[in-house]
């Protein structure tokens, strides 16, 4: 997948003025590494139902990650 189709993907969640990355709407084996890559990071605590990431973490994650597929120009 390239970062794009991630980005289409991954869901969000909105909590006043600032917008959340669902960490579990990542599709196998994205979430695994993202989920290693936020490893010792602070990460926002939500609802008790989902695991969430800053945006900022999610689009630093993308522009390293090994999986992601770079689009071709």
């Amino acid at each position: 997948m390239t970062s794009e189709e991630l980005m289409n993907v991954v869901q969000t969640y909105r909590y006043r003025d600032a917008v959340f990355v669902i960490v579990d709407s990542l599709p196998m084996p994205f979430q695994e590494s993202f989920v290693g890559f936020l490893r010792g990071s602070a990460v926002p605590v939500g609802d008790g139902l989902n695991r969430y990431a800053f945006t900022s973490d999610f689009e630093r994650w993308l522009a390293t990650c090994p999986l992601v597929h770079k689009a071709q120009p």
